[in-house]
């Protein structure tokens, strides 16, 4: 990244650029999940192509082919970006785009076929297309039918919420700006140019300051909101004809993240402020526009307004990173870590004190209760305590088609059963809190658990029960 910026933008911005790109982070999660991998391989396979639109080096599109391959496996709706690459290739590549597009091409088919024959050495022909059939149906996770009625739903919600907080961010922003203006008139002629500029750069930090009280004051989680991203977007929108020849080598990076937005919504049942981050790399590459801008219209004067808008992101981005945790508890920052993990895969891991308090009296009562060899369904509603998390605890079978927390537990499961009984259970573990059943008596699982399941015996942990047959 500090590389690729580098080429267009002064040592010191590109570091701090880099910089940003390492401290925007989807979901707050900083293992290699698929929505890091989704980030990670978009960043090298544009990368790449840039870097191949002025080498020509054809050996380069053998990585950006593996990188897309490996991004349209994180998410599948991602192969849109392949047919956006070949436009790419036809505008931008001269006369090696016909040998780029056929490297390109059969790299991906090469990676897509490996992988394609790998699965087929697992399961036939017949079983693997029965088998995605019933994962597109049967994932309550991720929405993949499209625009829903709920997903139309959602994004109502987030333009209001959005539109809202823009017309706040441009209400303080004009008056700053205007006050500004005023000022330096008494002193100096200033152009139009550069009072709209200087409005865009206040309305970003104006939008750090909101964005930095939700997750500070109001503790909403990191997710939440973003608005410091869409801002800066809608600042390159509106400054993008003002900046100078740099724009033109940036546009493969900022439509390919336009692209992958529209595909990890599409997949995604989750508000669309979610997705913000996902397009970190495009938000780079916005910042590149807005700085060469800045330097077309303010010249000289641009440097003080270069590292206020670097340096208060990057600020923004670290505290985001470093003091907000991902949404969904009560308190979403690191002052609500109390408690340690201390045995099992998340060892070591700090956490709220109940949570931690949880997770290590679950190991116990897991330990006591659970053997080794043991087929196991966990019921993991996100009611109490019980979460996936525990099929790590021992050397146990997984029991469902799916380890997705929240999942389904209804009658889909006696499909996947029937098609595998080896994976019919022989221990359920549901939510307790001291010996108070937790889960809905009158659910699926429940009901089968009571009727069908034919359990000998009943044990509770603290915040668990373990029916064994």
């Amino acid at each position: 990244m500090y590389r690729v910026v580098h080429e267009v933008l002064d040592k010191e911005y590109a570091y701090i650029l880099a910089l940003l790109y390492l401290n925007i982070v989807p979901k707050n999660i900083q293992i290699p999940e698929f929505s890091n991998m989704q980030l990670w391989f978009l960043t090298i396979a544009v990368l790449l192509l840039m870097k191949f639109f002025k080498t020509e080096r054809l050996v380069l599109l053998v990585g950006v082919g593996m990188a897309l391959s490996c991004e349209i496996l994180t998410y599948p709706t991602c192969i849109i970006l392949y047919p956006l690459f070949v436009f790419f290739l036809v505008k931008k590549a001269g006369r090696r785009k016909w040998q780029g597009i056929a490297v390109l091409t059969g790299t991906c088919a090469v990676c897509g076929g490996a992988w394609l024959l790998w699965v087929l050495s697992n399961v036939s022909v017949q079983e693997l297309f029965s088998n995605i059939q019933k994962m597109l149906s049967f994932d309550v996770s991720h929405d993949v039918s499209g625009v829903t009625s709920a997903k139309v739903h959602n994004y109502i919600y987030n333009f209001k919420l959005w539109g809202m907080m823009l017309l706040t961010v441009a209400v303080v922003s004009g008056c700053l700006t205007g006050i500004i203006y005023f000022y330096k008139k008494k002193k100096q002629t200033i152009e139009r140019r550069e009072i709209w500029i200087a409005f865009w750069i206040i309305s970003i930090f104006v939008a750090e300051v909101i964005q930095l009280y939700h997750w500070g004051i109001g503790k909403w989680g990191y997710e939440y909101l973003q608005l410091h991203l869409l801002v800066i977007w809608l600042a390159t929108a509106f400054l993008f004809k003002s900046a100078g020849k740099e724009k033109s080598f940036l546009t493969v990076g900022l439509i390919a993240t336009l692209v992958a937005y529209v595909a990890v919504m599409y997949i995604s049942d989750l508000a669309m402020y979610y997705t913000l981050p996902h397009g970190v790399l495009g938000i780079v590459f916005c910042c590149v526009v807005i700085i060469s801008a800045l330097q077309k219209i303010l010249r000289e004067r641009a440097m003080v307004w270069i590292y206020f808008l670097l340096v208060s992101l990057c600020l923004c981005s670290i505290i985001g990173k470093g003091y907000t945790l991902r949404g969904g508890k009560a308190q979403n920052t690191v002052l609500s870590v109390g408690g340690i993990m201390k045995d099992g895969p998340a060892a070591g891991i700090l956490a709220e004190y109940m949570c931690a308090y949880i997770y290590n009296s679950n190991f116990t009562d897991y330990k006591e209760y659970i053997q080794p060899g043991d087929k196991v369904l966990i019921v993991a509603n996100m009611i109490m305590s019980v979460g996936t998390t525990a099929y790590l605890f021992d050397d146990v079978e997984v029991c469902h088609y799916s380890i997705a927390d929240p999942t389904a537990y209804d009658e889909r499961l006696l499909t996947y059963w029937e098609q595998f009984p080896e994976k019919q259970p022989n221990v359920i573990v549901v939510d307790c809190w001291y010996g108070q059943l937790k889960e809905n008596p009158d659910n699926w699982i429940m009901q089968y658990i009571e009727n069908e399941f034919g359990y000998h015996s009943v044990n509770d942990g603290k915040y668990v029960r373990f029916y064994r047959r």
